[in-house]
């Protein structure tokens, strides 16, 4: 099984967070999030691994050569401009020749669940396996609706109005596809936002095959504004032994206290005396001496910090 992780975005709804980097390398806990996403695919024994990135990337591809991760066979395709999921699929293509998973470089889910996610769909008779979620139902406008039909996803409702979402499962941007979809990819147009869009694929496999397979997830983290980078690495800093993670460079006077729960990056300034728990502070962040800091993302791309 191959993986494709697509990283062309920049996250413009983090706001400063990624004026000088893309969301993919948004830390956490001392690693870029598709570092972790990385882990995750391999957790699953999954070895060959496709990275979509943007045309102007200067921060992946030296990563990764410099970070490479073991046993894993690491390709780079590239996106020439923002077309959209399915346009971003096109582009590593020609790198697939066998079932793969999609998934977004933002986004980490329980421990196993890539796995469980493949070993549904080597057992079914499915040309994809979609990754799904209830969620609440004022959210679902915001999000998608799928519609089950016995133990397969027949229709995908994107954004839809509360009378008309057939349930209050979502489909999530996290999938298992056979070669197949690749032949709809190329009969998809480009839509009224500019875009080639993945559902548009889907929903053609979907429509051929008489439904696809599905696995429900239970919660699944993604970044979308600088709240979910706080959450995020708070969750991850509390599931390991040593709870404080500081990057090698970051300036630490002897007398601080720190976590539980706290991530500081490498360049963050902390001042003597100052009291730190359930906190980020990145690069760019400044925490003056004596200064108590809880429950904070700190930087100085954000206002107020």
């Amino acid at each position: 099984m191959i993986g494709v992780i697509l990283a062309a975005g920049r996250g413009s709804r983090m706001r400063g967070l990624t004026k000088n980097r893309p969301k993919a390398m948004l830390p956490v806990a001392g690693k870029p999030i598709i570092a972790r996403v990385v882990e995750q695919l391999q957790a699953a024994d999954i070895a060959r691994i496709i990275i979509v990135v943007s045309a102007d990337d200067a921060h992946l591809r030296p990563y990764f050569a410099a970070h490479p991760p073991e046993n894993v066979s690491l390709t780079f395709a590239v996106q020439p401009y923002a077309g959209g999921m399915a346009h971003a699929l096109l582009q590593a293509a020609p790198h697939i020749d066998a079932p793969f998973v999609v998934t977004a470089c933002d986004s980490l889910y329980p421990r196993t669940f890539y796995a469980e996610l493949t070993a549904a769909h080597r057992a079914q008779s499915s040309p994809a396996t979609l990754a799904v979620m209830a969620l609440p139902p004022a959210v679902i406008p915001r999000a998608s609706s799928v519609e089950i039909v016995g133990d397969r996803v027949v229709r995908i409702v994107e954004k839809p109005a509360p009378e008309d979402a057939p349930s209050n499962i979502a489909s999530l941007a996290l999938y298992v596809f056979e070669p197949i979809l690749l032949h709809h990819l190329r009969g998809v147009s480009v839509s009224a936002r500019g875009e080639m869009e993945l559902q548009d694929a889907i929903q053609m496999l979907m429509t051929a095959a008489g439904g696809v397979g599905y696995v429900q997830t239970p919660w699944r983290w993604e970044l979308t504004t600088p709240a979910d980078l706080l959450e995020v690495n708070l969750w991850w800093l509390n599931q390991a032994p040593d709870s404080v993670v500081v990057d090698g460079g970051a300036s630490l006077p002897a007398d601080i206290s720190l976590g539980p729960a706290v991530y500081i990056e490498a360049g963050a300034s902390v001042g003597a005396g100052a009291v730190i728990r359930h906190s980020v502070i990145l690069r760019d962040g400044v925490v003056s001496a004596g200064e108590t800091v809880e429950n904070r993302l700190v930087s100085a791309a954000i206002t107020g910090n």
